[in-house]
């Protein structure tokens, strides 16, 4: 094993020193992992002189992709979500999904990222259904905003309580903007008409 030296004049005359540096994944996690820092007694270089620093990130950076792919994925079936229903909708090999959380073959950065989006929206699979139709769409992602509104709001009379379940159907929105006028700013004046929204909660 050679000598560890000073990159800017030779010196082996090194002081060493490790620390704790945590690293964090969307949905993998944190591990803390050691770094080593060489400063050269000499010149008064400083960095990591030994190169080993850049790789124990890297593997530690696919560690927890691996673990989120895994969580993500976990958490799928535990949502009762098929993985041949997201395959198809997807339009992506049979039995993918079953090998990544196998851990028999692994995703790619792109599979991973498309994974981590799938996992905040899940409602972007009921569009790959709809075979990505745009008005259907927005009705999809209008629907689910307005109920995590609903299902956040609480209704209070003498007693407040949050309701158990929320189902709301968007009928149409309508906005009407009169760009040749400006209108006063008053509490039923503000050039838009109302958006007609159906909601209930139960």
């Amino acid at each position: 094993m050679s000598k560890i030296t000073c990159p800017a004049c030779g010196s082996t005359e090194l002081l060493t020193e490790t620390q704790i540096e945590s690293i964090e994944e969307p949905f993998g996690g944190k591990k803390n992992i050691k770094t080593t820092n060489h400063t050269c007694e000499l010149c008064g270089m400083s960095g990591d002189f030994s190169n080993n620093n850049e790789e124990s990130i890297k593997l530690c950076i696919e560690s927890l992709k691996t673990q989120a792919v895994q969580n993500i994925l976990e958490d799928f079936t535990s949502n009762h979500y098929s993985f041949s229903s997201i395959e198809r909708a997807l339009e992506i090999p049979q039995r993918t999904l079953s090998k990544w959380k196998n851990a028999t073959s692994r995703p790619t950065s792109s599979g991973i990222a498309l994974l981590k989006f799938l996992r905040l929206y899940p409602w972007l699979l009921e569009v790959a259904e709809q075979k990505y139709d745009y008005e259907v769409a927005q009705k999809i992602h209008v629907n689910d905003a307005l109920a995590k509104v609903v299902n956040q709001m609480t209704f209070s009379r003498t007693n407040s309580f949050k309701p158990e379940t929320a189902t709301l159907e968007v009928t149409h929105v309508r906005l009407n903007i009169d760009h040749d006028t400006t209108p006063e700013l008053t509490d039923d004046e503000y050039g838009f008409t109302t958006p007609l929204i159906e909601a209930s909660a139960n």
